[in-house]
């Protein structure tokens, strides 16, 4: 369980990626309010030993690695390895680099099967991750041209290594025992250039700073390194036909153990201290259970409900302050689903009825006042319904959904200290309520013998009540009434697959974005804005190559913005945004070792 860490060399050698929307309450242990991504890596003996190299523009070079390993006639492994560096599309015209915010990320993964005979399997997976990228996106006079100034670079390195282990036992004919049990430890340093500058930048017009006159450099710089341990454990029982109702079910018991320790240094609280110690540790035990069976010819009921306890304990100090701050939230948290599926002429129709819920915590910054440091839980009740239909030439999916939301979470940035730009702070607060409704749409469509028309569509609609937030120097905003940040009114994908029965490979897509609000915290909104993706190949049973780019328009688009106070003398606040990666061109080759080629 990796939320909130996770790299892109991890997606190497995966077997199944599945994206689970809407509340999630007994699919998997984890409990996900909006949705859950459920990543599986290739078992033993199912893809076979392969090779996957890449090499592009920004300084590209990824190279993947996998292979059976069979060690006895009951015991087999699969061993991978993915790797990922590049550039980081930035260049430090301060220290004369183009790596300051590049990535250089690892993937080590070992998985073993296990056949114990009589249906009874053990699946062990172990791997080591690290990712040792910098930190460089943002620079004062928000320019386009990926030119930064820090004079100090930040970091964004993470490393973590894990075990899990599946236990797969058939009780019975109809009756099954699953046991899963995952550990975890991750480092993680988070660093950054506070003032995004250097002292001759400063020093230059139109900011003028002089540090012999202000009596101190405008120089900030924060860093922070966490350590997180978790450990997992999940037991499940499920059944082919329940007892007396009848259908199939599964009965569950998850339980989670976080603890997190993190130590900051720098300029903190405007120079009033230069470390923070601090750790949390997070306990969750739920109980779940789902059953579906057949109420009518076609027509299919899933009912599942679960019951999650939840709490945090939260200890911070720091070499400025005699008393430690200590917080503590817990409570029961309740979801579940009620869904009806209906097989018609036109395809599979369904209906559904769920509840999902976030947990409540502890907001982690040593800045924050005691009224903003704890958040409550948030709770959703979603209805949607939907059509799948399927022929021979293509297949549709829509969907349509509202949500309410209670107690809604929103992601606030707040400048603690109005003198001091390392004193912007990001937090979770709570506003009063809100609601999200819209539609989604899934096509393809052979138009032609090797030629296939796909889309995606998304459109949304969202509003957040007005809530009230009190800063540092105890005023009182309001803010809400309007749309949800990062909620843009529609997404589109259109594309086009070709492939010829010589080989020839070909593919485009153009994807579009509705401007949507930066925060919660301030109304500044991103741009609409279009990507052109393409890739033109060749391939055989036993390999493929294609040459493919990326944002081929080189289309400046916003993908950040906070609103504070950096710039001297007159210390102003503005809006200061990121851009997402400009057009990348590169070259993929992947082998499949012992498949015939042509």
């Amino acid at each position: 369980e990796l939320s909130g860490l996770g790299s892109t060399a991890m997606l190497f050698d995966m077997d199944q990626v599945e994206i689970h929307r809407g509340p999630q309450s007994t699919v998997f242990g984890p409990d996900a309010m909006a949705g859950l991504i459920s990543m599986q890596s290739s078992a033993p003996g199912r893809l076979g030993p392969q090779i996957q190299a890449s090499v592009g523009g920004d300084g590209l070079v990824e190279l993947g690695v996998a292979a059976d390993v069979p060690l006895t006639p009951r015991l087999s492994a699969r061993l991978s390895y993915g790797g990922q560096q590049a550039n980081g599309f930035r260049d430090n015209a301060y220290l004369g680099t183009d790596d300051s915010n590049g990535r250089e990320e690892q993937t080590l993964r070992a998985k073993f099967h296990f056949d114990a005979g009589k249906g009874r399997e053990l699946t062990t997976t172990v791997f080591h991750s690290r990712a040792n990228n910098g930190y460089d996106a943002w620079a004062p006079d928000n320019n386009a041209d990926f030119r930064t100034y820090s004079d100090r670079p930040g970091r964004d390195e993470q490393e973590t290594s894990a075990i899990s282990a599946r236990w797969h036992w058939p009780l019975s004919s109809t009756m099954q025992f699953v046991s899963i049990t995952a550990a975890s430890t991750t480092d993680v340093e988070d660093s950054y250039d506070g003032d995004w500058g250097n002292d001759e930048f400063w020093a230059a017009a139109p900011y003028g700073f002089d540090s012999t006159i202000e009596g101190y450099t405008y120089d900030f710089f924060d860093r922070t390194l966490r350590q997180r341990q978790t450990l997992t454990h999940e037991m499940r029982l499920l059944s082919d036909r329940v007892p007396r109702l009848g259908g199939e079910g599964v009965v569950g018991v998850y339980a989670k153990q976080l603890r997190e320790e993190d130590a900051a240094t720098g300029y903190l609280f405007g120079g009033d201290a230069g470390v923070l110690d601090s750790e949390f540790d997070v306990g969750n035990l739920a109980v779940y259970s789902q059953w579906q069976r057949s109420v009518a010819p076609g027509l299919r009921l899933l009912v599942n409900l679960r019951a999650d306890r939840h709490g945090t304990d939260y200890d911070g100090a720091t070499d400025a302050a005699p008393e430690r701050v200590r917080f503590s939230t817990n409570g029961w948290l309740g979801g579940g689903r009620v869904a009806l599926n209906q097989a018609t002429r036109m395809g599979h129709l369904f209906v559904a009825l769920s509840r999902g819920y976030r947990p409540g915590g502890v907001n982690q910054h040593p800045r924050l006042s005691a009224h903003n440091r704890p958040y409550h839980a948030e709770t959703l009740w979603n209805a949607e319904s939907g059509l799948h239909v399927a022929t021979e030439r293509g297949a549709a999916s829509l969907t349509l959904f509202h949500a309410r939301r209670h107690d809604q979470q929103v992601e606030l940035s707040s400048q603690q200290d109005p003198g001091d730009p390392n004193s912007f702070v990001l937090l979770t607060a709570n506003a009063g309520a809100g609601w999200n409704a819209g539609a989604e749409l899934e096509a393809s469509y052979r138009m032609a013998r090797g030629l296939t028309l796909r889309t995606t569509a998304g459109w949304l609609l969202t509003h957040t009540d007005s809530y009230s937030f009190e800063n540092a120097q105890g005023e009182r905003l309001t803010l809400g009434d309007r749309e949800a940040a990062h909620a843009p009114s529609y997404t589109t994908r259109i594309g086009l697959d070709y492939e010829h029965r010589t080989g020839l490979l070909a593919r485009v897509t153009l994807s579009a974005t509705d401007g949507f609000f930066y925060s919660d915290s301030h109304n500044n909104e991103a741009a609409t804005h279009q990507l052109l993706y393409a890739s033109v190949g060749y391939q055989t049973s036993a390999w493929t190559v294609s040459l493919w780019g990326r944002n081929l328009l080189d289309e400046r688009y916003t993908t950040r913005g906070f609103s504070f106070v950096l710039e001297p003398p007159a210390y102003n606040e503005k809006l200061y945004v990121t851009h997402g990666d400009p057009r990348q061109i590169g070259v993929t080759l992947r082998t499949r070792i012992g498949a015939s080629g042509d």
